[in-house]
């Protein structure tokens, strides 16, 4: 495990992909522990999983640059997800990447290439979010009561 939380830490280095993962996470886990159990309806374990691994890989392709570690090995990845998420509520991710010797990328451009990602990566989230919500009639699930 400690070998694959290495990988998994190296190719989440950048603040941008950390965010928006825990986002990813906490929704995934919203749908999964509260909206199902409350409603029943399956539909909201599709959700989960059909919005939250693209939104992450999202962050990984356009922030990062780099492929997500959940293909090499998706069980530990989901471990080591819930683990980055718990020390990002926990305040320990800056202490966990000095403990790692891990440093985010300094190089000049790096700046404006991050904020060019984090723009496509809103627009993205945008056109999502937008279809989902104007066109949720198209979608099989039962999502009268939220909207």
């Amino acid at each position: 495990y400690e070998s694959f939380w290495v990988y998994f830490f190296s190719v989440h280095q950048e603040v941008w992909t950390r965010r928006v993962h825990a986002l990813a996470t906490l929704f995934g886990l919203g749908c999964a522990l509260v909206a199902f159990p409350l409603t029943l309806n399956s539909g909201w374990l599709f959700v989960a999983v059909a919005i939250s691994y693209p939104l992450a890989w999202l962050s990984h392709l356009l922030v990062e640059r780099k492929w997500p570690a959940v293909f090499s090995n998706p069980f530990w990845a989901l471990v080591c997800d819930l683990e980055m998420l718990g020390l990002m509520l926990l305040s320990r991710i800056e202490a966990e990447s000095r403990r790692l010797r891990l440093r985010p990328g300094s190089s000049p451009g790096a700046r404006r290439v991050a904020w060019r990602s984090r723009c496509e990566l809103a627009i993205v989230a945008y056109l999502a979010a937008f279809f989902i919500l104007d066109y949720h009639d198209l979608v099989v699930l039962d999502l009268t009561g939220l909207f």
